[in-house]
């Protein structure tokens, strides 16, 4: 595995440990498969090493890494691969073959303006996924997944780097690239989402991997819901005192331990909206989530909680009503958009 690092990185390592190539002499006999350019930046005022595949553009995140972990560079970048393919769906055995194809760690500067100025855009595209920082954890693999879904140019062509990452993979395992797909094992949630309203039934089905994190669950409600997300929300988790942020725990760290919590969007109509684990799918191919049935139309936004849609439903259901030309109107501006289940999935695959 070579490692090409920019004068910044080299700067904060101690290199008289290291055996430093020439750039030039940096072949891997796959075409850069097995070789990542490295840089040291900064977020949030911390140290970030940020590591891109030279063929793939597939990034590797380090948030806050202390001394010892800078020292042994090479470890901490094989437990980011480690972490971040695994996190993707990648089979550990076939990970562990891409790691045994890399060999030992070799040092050397960055290789070429190309190379360099796609690293530079790398480490500039992590700076817009802050939010997805884990402060608790060295490597960010969350921050991975989204910049393998971040559309990039290789020369004329544009691509996902982790669909190209998924394709090498293939082509190292001797798979058509097409079936990449076949070859991720992603453990999926089916869960049913149901609006808590008397006398009416609205609920949608969906399959979600279960490393996504509450922040896209809310998200994905909204979306399949279509809700306008203009209000606030929270989760709520039976038994679960501790207060977390839903951009940074996900649905694996609370449904191993329970199979319903409570959704409530817009605190003045307070919608609830019920959250429950039907099955756990453990090797589906799965990587976003998807609407698989739907029944029944949200109420409109701002209609005033359960009274107030009860009055709604009143007024629209009587064209005698004095108010059901105005109502009529206000409504087509606060209920949902009429979209296929084809319409509202292929929404879902832009949300990280």
């Amino acid at each position: 595995m070579y490692l090409q690092c920019t004068k910044k990185m080299l700067d904060k390592m101690n290199m008289e440990r290291f055996k430093m190539l020439p750039a030039d002499d940096c072949d891997d006999g796959a075409d850069g498969f097995y070789s990542w350019h490295v840089n040291l930046i900064t977020l949030n005022r911390r140290k970030t090493i940020v590591c891109m595949n030279n063929l793939t553009r597939y990034p590797i995140v380090l948030y806050r890494p202390k001394t010892r972990d800078i020292a042994h560079l090479e470890e901490q970048v094989k437990d980011g691969i480690r972490a971040a393919f695994s996190e993707e769906g990648v089979p550990t055995d076939i990970v562990e073959e891409y790691l045994k194809n890399c060999g030992g760690v070799v040092y050397s500067k960055t290789a070429g303006r190309s190379l360099t100025a796609n690293l530079n855009k790398t480490c500039e595209t992590v700076g817009h996924y802050t939010e997805l920082l884990d402060e608790e954890s060295v490597i960010q693999r969350r921050i991975s997944l989204a910049l393998g879904r971040y559309i990039v140019k290789f020369g004329d062509a544009y691509d996902y780097p982790s669909e190209r990452l998924f394709r090498e993979l293939c082509k190292m395992k001797g798979m058509p690239e097409e079936n990449w797909e076949q070859m991720l094992q992603i453990e999926n949630y089916q869960m049913k989402v149901k609006i808590l309203l008397d006398g009416h039934d609205i609920w949608r089905r969906i399959l979600i991997p279960s490393r996504c994190t509450f922040r896209r669950l809310h998200r994905v409600i909204q979306e399949t819901f279509g809700w306008f997300d203009y209000h606030l929300h929270e989760f709520t988790v039976p038994d679960e005192y501790e207060v977390r942020h839903d951009n940074q725990t996900n649905l694996r760290e609370i449904f191993s331990d329970t199979e319903r919590c409570l959704y409530t969007y817009d605190f003045g109509d307070d919608w609830e909206h019920e959250i429950l684990l039907e099955e756990v799918i453990a090797n589906s191919h799965n990587r976003f989530p998807i609407l698989l049935e739907s029944n029944g139309e949200r109420p409109p936004e701002d209609v005033g909680g359960p009274g107030g849609y009860e009055e709604y439903l009143r007024i629209v259901s009587d064209p005698e009503s004095p108010e059901y030309e105005s109502v009529v109107a206000w409504s087509k501006m606060t209920r949902a958009k009429k979209r296929t289940i084809e319409e509202i999935n292929r929404s879902l695959l832009f949300y990280h």
